[in-house]
């Protein structure tokens, strides 16, 4: 197995592995090693059925429905997504960590390209362990305090403009919250954990006095140096590691395309095997006092294309008992997966 970087700020291709057979334990180890270092990693020239991407997703962890889609007929685990030729927006297509309005902490996902247009269709990816490691360190201080509101939107926005999803209708809203930073266990490296798409205030203010904040992160955190841009090629898998990245679909500026062509992605469950745990922050502090931190911290401060195509996603996430046991840290591991058609 190789490891090439892709861009000095994220990313590496992996050659040699079969996706479609079980991986012994030691390649896993060095997948979940490179993701480590990397964060995205790309998989090249794969041939994936529906029942081989859920069996590679087993390798993973347990499946789990996606929440505001059906599943594929035969394959209840896969949802397909659809973006018709009259469609301008893609699924998915903001600045977003996958399934952040849940009350568990999202640690990785992976996407697979079935379909790509002769042009467009990128992927934007960014380090948001780089992101929380070039701030100050009174606006880390500060943000090591603070906690986001994730909020999925309302059911039927999920139906605006993506005719072709087959959207659940009786999905209710959902919303949690996280920290804005958290520690891996293993490198004990801090990263940003921020969702433009959802995270729509800040707790215990309102989204008036959040916009600031969390407008200047969504910036910060998705400078050039900080982020790959991805092109896809039909049979590409990308894993990524959903706690230290971001990721953006391009939005389509073209309608010419034909229809994407529908295929398969799954849902993984608890119980991640390759995937590592998060530490959240375990200090609390009311929005009065980050205020103040803030204040006195301020001194340290200085001063899409045409798509068309189709992927397949898998997403994980480290689901709790109760949103209270996060500061706990009493954690299981929670994967999920879909298909994104661009």
């Amino acid at each position: 197995m190789q490891i090439k970087p892709y861009s000095s700020a994220i990313g590496a291709e992996i050659l040699g592995p079969d996706l479609t057979r079980s991986l012994p334990a030691e390649e896993l180890s060095v997948i979940h090693q490179a993701l480590l270092e990397h964060h995205v990693l790309f998989f090249r020239d794969q041939d994936l059925s529906p029942q081989q991407q859920i069996q590679f997703s087993h390798q993973l962890g347990e499946l789990e429905d996606y929440p505001f889609a059906r599943g594929m007929d035969g394959h209840p685990e896969i949802v397909e997504v659809v973006k018709l030729p009259t469609e301008r927006v893609n699924f998915g297509s903001g600045w977003h960590v996958d399934m952040s309005f849940n009350p568990s902490a999202p640690v990785g996902a992976a996407l697979y390209a079935i379909e790509i247009p002769p042009a467009g269709g990128d992927t934007l990816f960014s380090n948001l362990t780089l992101a929380y490691e070039t701030l100050s360190d009174g606006y880390r201080e500060m943000l090591d305090l603070a906690r986001g509101v994730h909020d999925s939107g309302a059911p039927g926005e999920y139906r605006s403009g993506l005719a072709g999803m087959k959207i659940k209708p009786s999905e209710s809203r959902k919303t949690t919250v996280h920290d804005l930073s958290r520690e891996h266990p293993e490198t004990g490296r801090r990263s940003l954990f921020i969702s433009p798409d959802y995270c729509t205030q800040l707790e215990d203010m309102s989204r008036e006095e959040s916009a600031t904040l969390l407008t200047y992160l969504e910036q910060h955190a998705t400078r050039h140096e900080f982020t790959c841009r991805f092109r896809w090629t039909p049979g590409t898998l990308v894993l990524w590691t959903t706690a230290a990245s971001c990721i953006a679909p391009l939005k389509t500026t073209s309608v010419q395309e034909p229809r994407a062509k529908v295929s398969s992605a799954c849902c993984i469950g608890p119980h991640s095997r390759v995937f590592s745990h998060y530490r959240l922050c375990k200090r609390r502090r009311s929005a009065a006092d980050i205020v103040r931190i803030g204040l006195h911290a301020s001194t340290k401060i200085a001063t899409q294309t045409k798509s068309c195509g189709v992927l397949t996603w898998v997403s994980i996430w480290v689901s709790t008992r109760s949103e209270r046991r996060l500061l706990a840290n009493d954690t299981k591991p929670i994967l999920a997966s879909k298909q994104i058609a661009l």
